[in-house]
């Protein structure tokens, strides 16, 4: 989403780097199939999903011409007891593994939603711990520095690019600095939503099971609105206590994620993330990451880079944190893109 990387689109700059083609970016595999095929979870008044965050394992890349199959793995819905805790919480855990034609696994991701209810006698929201962000007009100068964050994108100064990022020249402490997005919009929800076939219209949008028994019903209208409409809409949002409409969580690790892809150049590859959603992005609001090299190993041939990655509002609200694994190459000649191109294709 937003990354301009010409890695990812352009055949001919594919063909001049070490991948010899274009490649798939880190989270693509959300397009392809985002959700698992879980179980029907139990239906309850006042349940409110989220994206807890989750762990991505890269094997190797998505190639063109790659056919890609999911497999998916049940690991359970497990309710969390807290004495004196006055909502129920229950975690749902699931495993999807992209596997391509050569029957070799790319992929593997394990995901976690996190499952508030309220009991609707409360008088709890749902979005309780978010009703005291406030969307505000943001000064001439914050605006500027994000449009110069995104001249810088799309003109290629942002990211490392052709220009190899080597193991030897990466030290524990170095700062990654991500940019500025935002503010959130309709505009960038719907380019998402989109992507990864997230919603679908009329009479097609009720076939899920959870569609009717779900739904919001929009105070202006009185019609009901599937539950991806909290995505869109802020009046939607706020059926069920949170202020504004709010960012799709695979959408937010994509937005961590642009700032690693930009620094590792395009010789790096990811191996390993695992995130954590601490809150939402709320539309509205502008989206600041940023992180530092905390560790640096080699692990047989690889030499890896381990980051801690954070991404918070302008305002100063931590959402999305975790630790990312870079494959990077060296200066006596290993490349991660031809390590990965050694697997045999029948």
């Amino acid at each position: 989403m937003g990354d301009t990387n010409p890695l990812w689109t352009d055949p001919e700059y594919g063909a001049s780097t070490a991948w010899g083609s274009p490649i798939g970016q880190p989270v693509l595999e959300a397009c392809l199939s985002e959700g698992s095929s879980i179980p029907q979870l139990p239906q309850q008044p006042g349940w409110q999903v989220m994206n807890g965050g989750c762990q991505r394992r890269y094997q190797e890349t998505f190639r063109p011409g790659d056919v890609i199959r999911g497999e998916d793995v049940w690991h359970g819905f497990e309710e969390k007891i807290r004495p004196g805790r006055r909502n129920r919480l229950f975690i749902a855990r699931s495993e999807r593994r992209y596997i391509n034609q050569y029957d070799r696994v790319v992929v593997t991701r394990l995901g976690g939603a996190v499952i508030s209810v309220w009991p609707p006698e409360s008088g709890e929201p749902a979005g309780r711990n978010l009703a005291a962000r406030r969307r505000r007009r943001y000064t001439a100068d914050e605006l500027a520095a994000v449009r110069a964050d995104y001249e810088r994108e799309c003109s290629g100064e942002a990211r490392r690019g052709a220009r190899p990022r080597f193991w030897e020249d990466v030290e524990v402490g170095q700062p990654v600095i991500g940019g500025l997005k935002g503010p959130y919009d309709i505009s960038d929800a719907v380019a998402f939503a989109g992507a990864v076939s997230a919603c679908s219209a009329f009479a097609t949008r009720w076939r899920e099971p959870t569609g009717v028994d779900q739904a919001l019903v929009d105070p202006e209208t009185g019609a009901p609105h599937h539950v991806v409409d909290w995505h869109f809409e802020d009046r939607i949002a706020q059926q069920r206590g949170v202020p504004y409409a709010l960012a799709f969580g695979t959408q937010m690790e994509m937005m961590l994620l642009h700032a690693v892809t930009n620094w590792m150049s395009d010789e790096g590859f990811i191996t390993f993330v695992d995130l954590q959603t601490r809150s939402v992005l709320l539309m509205g609001e502008i989206s600041c990451t940023t992180g530092k090299v905390i560790d640096k190993r080699r692990d047989g041939r690889c030499h890896l880079i381990e980051l801690e990655m954070a991404s918070q509002t302008l305002d100063g609200v931590p959402y999305m944190t975790g630790k990312v694994v870079v494959d990077l190459p060296s200066r006596d000649g290993y490349s991660p893109a031809a390590r990965r191109l050694e697997q045999p294709t029948p």
